[in-house]
């Protein structure tokens, strides 16, 4: 396989597991409701099942109480297993989905490799056929001869001030060429998959969308932002006293998605919508004014017009 089909079908495999893993995490997080929902239902027959067994002194006439209701199926089982289930599938579709970053990262870097080679043949070639060009070339001027290049750089060496526009050898540029993709094949074939990142948004839904705007970024699972989200939208309520209201995020991580809360912030913005929103309405209204002006002047000089 080439290297740029191994690479196509990387890209294609770290979408397509950044694209499983959302969808199992939508799972996850309707499984959880679904848990909270059968709980509920346990502990409401649990408690039927007990005033079950208590004397119905009212309703019977030896006093003894009716027979118990058996307790339901424990629903709840299934579902934690099923939950257990969905988070470990999560955690592997995110291995699996680092180790497909690190083979298109790979692949590039054996493409690197692959035009480095070439251009070295190429200039291997060119130094060699130059090198007999300038032998020739000296034997028959009986001196030296060196490329402008050379001389102009040596002249600005020594303090004296020279022109612009001065062509480079061939040889020079490949050579250039040739050390700048082998430093790039280098730093892929050692790039981390997992470096720092930082995210901004101004609601959850739009945060956990920049979540996934880029497969190749490994940014922390969705359901631990939401989670951390909420606590933190929580605490500036309570620190301010207030009810709802309108939050801007900006999410930090460090290696391996993990959630830096001391550098991760939430702050109200009410205040700068509501000036968005005024300022919004006060332009509305200019123009409002402005058309009612235009109109009211074509009318006068439509009145005014003699061939009317």
């Amino acid at each position: 396989m080439s290297e740029s089909k191994r690479k196509a079908r990387a890209l294609e495999q770290v979408d397509k597991l950044a694209q499983v893993e959302r969808r199992l995490i939508a799972r996850q997080i309707e499984l959880a409701g679904e848990l909270e929902a059968a709980a509920a239902d346990a502990g409401d027959a649990t408690l039927a099942c007990e005033l079950g067994r208590l004397p119905d002194t009212a309703g019977s006439d030896d006093g003894l109480a009716p027979p118990p209701a058996a307790l339901p199926t424990d629903a709840t089982t299934s579902i934690r297993a099923s939950i257990a289930a969905t988070d470990a599938a999560i955690d592997r579709a995110r291995e699996a989905r680092q180790d497909a970053i690190t083979a298109v990262w790979q692949a590039q870097a054996s493409d690197r490799r692959r035009l480095a080679q070439k251009v070295a043949r190429d200039l291997e070639k060119r130094q060699a056929k130059t090198a007999e060009l300038l032998t020739a070339l000296d034997k028959h001027e009986g001196a030296r001869f060196v490329p402008e290049s050379q001389v102009t750089f040596a002249v600005a060496g020594a303090g004296v001030a020279v022109g612009g526009g001065i062509a480079l050898p061939k040889s020079q540029t490949l050579a250039a060429e040739l050390a700048r993709l082998k430093v790039e094949a280098q730093e892929l074939q050692t790039r981390q998959v997992n470096p720092r990142g930082m995210l901004q948004a101004e609601d959850v839904d739009a945060l956990v969308d920049a979540l996934y705007a880029d497969p190749m970024r490994m940014a922390p699972r969705e359901d631990l932002v939401r989670a951390w989200a909420e606590r933190a939208r929580q605490a500036v309520l309570q620190a301010t006293r207030t009810v709802g209201g309108h939050f801007d995020f900006t999410l930090t991580w460090s290696s391996c998605g993990t959630i830096d809360e001391a550098a991760s912030t939430v702050r109200r913005i009410d205040h700068e919508i509501a000036h968005a929103e005024r300022d919004r309405a006060q332009l509305a209204q200019a123009r409002a004014v402005d058309e009612q002006k235009a109109a009211e002047a074509a009318t006068a000089a439509a009145e005014l017009d003699p061939w009317r």
